[in-house]
């Protein structure tokens, strides 16, 4: 099952939105996806008890989400060859490498310290796989490559400035490191009430600027 991890040290990045947006768009394209949203104490899904859905749905409190749980989740799923995870707020370090097969996207808005925070979280993975690679009964390489997913940006300069305000924040292309790498188009900037109906936890409403965002993204993502 390819898997994709919505990640970030970062609150309002816009995770769920971004994932919830991934999974509609995988639906769209015939992959049939399971959304597992991971939610924080006290919180309840943003999506998973919505009418309506394109993608099976399914949450797990952040207190009992094991690699067990995560797996029963996706055995409850048989119908689903896709998956989806959204986490909640958390550093690289805190969630752990629970999926080595797992491609990460870390969503990027516009403001500077949103670019920051991500790529140190990019970074961050990075040297996660480099120490996983060390070990002699791990065979290198075998995991899936994360990417900065870019938010609400113009997309009339998004290939130029994106890259750009990246290379600012991202010191470590000096020490010789790979740049990082960029999930284009990304997802442009949405209408507020179009994303207010795709996720208000009660029914699913997919505007079509939203199903067409959600299939480029899916078609570069895949």
């Amino acid at each position: 099952m390819a898997s994709f991890i919505l990640l970030g040290s970062k609150g309002g990045a816009g995770r769920t939105a971004s994932s919830v947006v991934l999974a509609t768009g995988l639906s769209a394209i015939g992959l049939r996806p399971l959304h597992l949203q991971i939610t924080m104490p006290g919180v309840s899904p943003a999506i998973a008890t919505a009418k309506g859905l394109p993608f099976s749905a399914a949450w797990i409190p952040e207190d009992r989400a094991t690699r067990y749980s995560i797996h029963q989740a996706i055995a409850a799923h048989p119908e689903c060859t896709t998956l989806v995870i959204d986490m909640p707020k958390r550093t690289v370090r805190e969630v752990g490498l629970f999926d080595l097969n797992a491609a990460v996207l870390f969503p990027v808005r516009r403001a500077s310290h949103e670019i920051e925070v991500a790529v140190r979280d990019y970074r961050d993975r990075d040297s996660q796989l480099e120490a996983v690679d060390d070990h002699d009964d791990i065979p290198p390489g075998r995991h899936c490559s994360g990417w900065l997913l870019p938010v609400g940006w113009p997309p009339s300069n998004i290939d130029h400035d994106f890259a750009s305000s990246v290379a600012r924040f991202d010191t470590s292309t000096r020490s010789g490191l790979s740049p990082l790498s960029i999930l284009m188009p990304g997802i442009p900037e949405l209408p507020r009430d179009d994303l207010d109906d795709l996720i208000n936890g009660t029914s699913f409403h997919c505007s079509p600027m939203i199903a067409d965002a959600a299939i480029l993204i899916a078609r570069a993502a895949t």
